[in-house]
């Protein structure tokens, strides 16, 4: 993957998303969060840039940055994706640790 990814969730399972695309050699610009706590926050010398909403941060999807959800609500996680499907005309990416296999 050659775009940085944004990372949507700052909290356990963006944590762990981070850790799978930093083993696969992936940058991450940053997390966006939504909790006012975490923004201007640091993860693993990754900014918290501040809240899913945010149109600056948006507006760098598609061409310039890739979009990972991890979030563990399922209605967020669907209104995100949602979100960035109709408005960013873009699908988020799968983030898959190097160590999984796949049965035959």
């Amino acid at each position: 993957m050659s775009k940085p990814v944004i990372i949507f969730g700052a909290q356990g399972p963006g944590k762990v998303a981070l850790e799978v695309l930093q083993q696969n050699d992936v940058i991450v610009y940053g997390f966006l969060d939504d909790d006012p706590a975490l923004q201007g926050q640091e993860i693993n010398s990754v900014p918290v840039l501040g809240a899913t909403g945010e149109e600056s941060f948006l507006a760098l999807l598609g061409e310039e940055c890739e979009a990972c959800i991890a979030i563990s609500s399922p209605s967020k996680k669907k209104r995100l994706v949602a979100m960035l499907r109709e408005q960013r005309k873009i699908v988020p990416i799968n983030v898959i640790h190097p160590a999984a296999t796949l049965a035959s």
